[in-house]
């Protein structure tokens, strides 16, 4: 590769692209439109004030005592007592509350009879986050009434308030949240849900790599024999700067802007999520290089896209997965971003869990475009053919159906 050729060939790739921006344009603003989205969505992302419906069928001084308590926590709000089962039960249905709890009856009598009682609540399964949340405020509010009966009951048997204290929570517990000890869930949403995007942004970015950037149809553009790396620096250097200028406004704005902070891990971090980046490109370039649709190429992209900030194991423990999932999870370059993302973010300690997958996709993805558009990769971009006409024919007799 000489400098002349590919400075040329630079040239003509950033005339293309003022031509036909679409590349610049998915892999600069539709990540910054999409970040605004989630920072303005998440802008108040510790919950509180979450409504709570009472069906008091006690209605004496101990339910009033517990509703005061559930209502003065930072998480609950009580949005209606009742004693109607039916009003309480719709108010749940309708989902107008996250959480329901029941006071049965005679419950103070009982207590003061020297028993005890049960209180039923019932979540609303499909506020999940919420109704934990709400879930364990309340019982955290219930527990505390609890305690303060039961050590009522030892002061009048003659004990002191201490020795009280002592025998009604002989074991006590201390819940600590490394790096974020309010429980601020957009704290950890957020970073997972943003780079997610950034795959995707950076990895349709490159679906134009080995064809024209305006025709969606454009066939596959093999560069000619001897200047295969300098076409492929040319038109990837563009997009990596395009691409690094998103990264640089993800960590010197929206992280910020979203309450993220970093500081002993941020450089090994920012080096991560630009490994990160090229394996992407790669990755967008090689579904470039094997389908001769591109719309088809864009469909795979978006089937190894759209499920990787679950299967990343972001939200759910990739241990607990079935196994297939689990290997899908481990070709998903999100996955292993965010496996190094955590210990830099929570616990402020450099690792290195991740780069080398990263590395390992960079060497594949890459190598394997290179192979693709020389006279070897034939073979491999017939079955792409292929793969996309049958993937147009089975939407065509869908379509029909």
């Amino acid at each position: 590769m000489t400098a002349q050729r590919f400075h040329r060939m630079l040239q003509r790739e950033i005339g293309q692209l003022k031509k036909a921006p679409m590349p610049i344009i998915t892999a600069t603003i539709l990540p910054v439109l999409a970040w605004t989205v989630i920072a303005l969505t998440l802008q108040q992302p510790v919950i509180a004030d979450i409504p709570v419906t009472i069906l008091d069928l006690d209605g004496s001084a101990l339910s009033r005592t517990i509703i005061r308590q559930l209502d003065a926590t930072q998480a609950l709000q009580v949005r209606e007592v009742t004693a109607n089962a039916a009003t309480a039960k719709e108010s749940m249905e309708n989902e107008e509350s996250s959480l329901l709890i029941q006071f049965p009856k005679n419950m103070e009598t009982d207590i003061k009879r020297g028993g005890s009682t049960q209180c039923v609540i019932t979540a609303n399964g499909a506020q999940l986050l919420y109704s934990k949340i709400a879930y364990r405020a309340s019982v955290t509010a219930i527990y505390g009434v609890s305690t303060a009966i039961q050590v009522r009951r030892f002061e009048a048997n003659g004990l002191t308030r201490d020795a009280a204290l002592h025998r009604a929570m002989p074991v006590s517990t201390e819940i600590h949240a490394p790096g974020n000890s309010w429980y601020d869930y957009g704290f950890y949403l957020v970073p997972g849900m943003m780079l997610a995007i950034l795959q995707m942004s950076v990895s349709f970015s490159a679906l134009w790599f080995f064809r024209g950037h305006s025709d969606r149809d454009a066939k596959l553009i093999l560069p000619p024999p001897g200047m295969r790396l300098a076409y492929v620096a040319a038109r990837g250097l563009p997009l990596l700067a395009a691409n690094v200028i998103a990264v640089l406004l993800l960590f010197l704005v929206f992280f910020p802007a979203a309450g993220i902070a970093f500081s002993a891990g941020t450089a090994g971090l920012f080096l991560h999520t630009l490994l990160f980046v090229i394996a992407c490109l790669g990755m967008g370039a090689f579904l470039s290089a094997l389908f001769g649709h591109l719309v088809t190429a864009a469909q795979i992209g978006l089937i190894i896209n759209a499920p990787a900030f679950v299967f990343s194991g972001y939200t759910f423990p990739r241990w607990a997965m079935p196994d297939g999932i689990r290997a899908f999870a481990e070709i998903i370059p999100l996955t292993h971003l965010l496996d190094g993302f955590f210990p830099r973010m929570i616990f402020q300690r450099s690792s290195i869990e991740g780069v080398f997958p990263l590395l390992l996709f960079c060497a594949l993805f890459w190598g394997g475009s290179l192979l693709l558009v020389s006279p070897h990769g034939e073979r491999l971009r017939a079955w792409g053919r292929r793969t996309a006409t049958a993937l147009r024919t089975s939407q065509k007799s869908y379509t029909k159906c």
